[in-house]
């Protein structure tokens, strides 16, 4: 089941993204967990590795959860982003916590919505 979220993006042009620190560990998992419905590698090592530059500090550790964080995201990247939200809170919708799915379903629509006001103030 792969769930898609439109954001009609410049898939070329760069956009920043600003989010708590503890909501960017949450994409960074997801993406580590997802495989793009296109199975572009590139993009979905990217866009991971961009998330990573930008939340954890020289030690290795994650900045505190609270501290708000900027990353540069390409549209593709930011679509590959979103498509992967959408397909884990689908999942969420439909497995319990203890099936292996971390956050739920609610919290991450949320993630999305706030995805969406910012990127389509651009």
């Amino acid at each position: 089941m792969h769930a898609r979220h439109e954001l009609g993006l410049d898939g070329d042009r760069g956009y920043l993204v600003i989010l708590p620190v503890r909501r960017w560990l949450l994409v960074e998992k997801v993406l580590d967990d997802y495989e793009s419905v296109e199975g572009d590698l590139l993009v979905d090592r990217s866009a991971a590795r961009a998330v990573r530059e930008n939340i954890y500090g020289e030690d290795l550790r994650p900045l505190p959860g609270d501290r708000m964080a900027t990353v540069e995201l390409t549209g593709a990247e930011c679509q590959l982003m979103a498509d992967s939200l959408a397909h884990r809170a689908a999942v969420a919708d439909t497995e319990s916590h203890d099936q292996g799915v971390e956050a739920g379903g609610s919290e991450i629509w949320d993630l999305l919505r706030v995805l969406d006001a910012q990127l389509s103030r651009r």
